[in-house]
């Protein structure tokens, strides 16, 4: 008995088109747009600069244990309260980071 493969559609683009600087803007303001858990008030630029410094220092980490990482978490810290807070890319959500003491 054969099977014959039933023929694909062809790919369609969508029209949608970004380039680096502007994905990285539009994460940036997305960021901007959620409020502190603690304090209520927006992130700022700096939150987002801590952010990214803290996900290539936890990217690094994990390289250097051999492993990899396309996709995972994103750190804040609220310059006003200074307290972290951890932001869901999907959800577009942020959930407070319980203080270890």
């Amino acid at each position: 008995m054969s099977h014959q493969k039933q023929q694909r559609q062809p790919l369609r683009n969508s029209g949608l088109s970004a380039d680096r600087p502007e994905v990285k803007s539009a994460f940036r303001a997305a960021v901007k747009s959620c409020a502190c858990p603690a304090c209520g008030l927006e992130f700022t630029d700096a939150a987002d600069d801590w952010g990214n410094a803290w996900r290539e220092g936890y990217v690094d980490c994990i390289r250097e244990g051999g492993s990899d990482i396309r996709d995972g978490p994103y750190k804040l810290k609220c310059e006003m309260c200074s307290r972290r807070s951890m932001y869901n890319v999907f959800a577009s959500a942020v959930s407070l980071v319980p203080v270890v003491q």
